[in-house]
């Protein structure tokens, strides 16, 4: 495999295999991350200033993460960067609770506006399916996407941000 096509064709291939693989990748990122912390914390860097903006954020209390991605691996990255959130704040995904009902969950648990909650993620398709909750949207420019979701999230008034917007526009809220 020697790239994110080889990748992606490897799985749609095998795709019987699909929890197997997962697993066994899961079990070695995880056996790594304890025999070589260093060494594992390096090739899962945060982008330019993050580290600062999270762990200087004045008002963690309205920072959250919601993702896809395994937690103990947000808290490993996290712990490796030095950076100390509220963990009642960082949520996971599963094939029962998206995206969509964790920022549901939160508005209701915290009694919040929907229109004053800013909802950042780097795939258009997943903001465009949060956007009925009424939370604004907003797409990450610098993360996972291509000028295909940038087009996407202009047509669904989705507004793009480059990380020196959204630093600007959340540093002190």
């Amino acid at each position: 495999i020697n790239g994110q096509d080889d990748f992606d064709a490897f799985l749609r291939e095998h795709a019987d295999l699909r929890h197997i693989f997962y697993d066994l990748m899961t079990a070695q990122r995880i056996s790594f991350s304890n025999a070589r912390p260093e060494e594992w914390a390096a090739l899962n860097p945060l982008y330019d200033g993050m580290r600062d903006f999270l762990a200087t954020h004045p008002n963690k209390e309205n920072v959250y993460i919601i993702t896809t991605k395994k937690l103990l691996f947000v808290h490993l990255i996290l712990d490796a960067h030095d950076v100390q959130l509220i963990d009642a704040n960082i949520h996971g995904t599963s094939v029962n609770r998206t995206k969509r009902h964790i920022i549901q969950d939160i508005l209701q648990d915290r009694g919040a506006q929907a229109a004053r909650f800013y909802f950042l993620d780097d795939q258009v398709d997943t903001l465009i399916k949060v956007k009925p909750t009424g939370v604004q949207t907003i797409l990450a420019g610098w993360g996972y996407n291509d000028a295909g979701q940038r087009a996407l999230a202009a047509k669904e008034d989705i507004p793009v941000f480059t990380l020196r917007q959204f630093y600007a526009t959340f540093e002190s809220t």
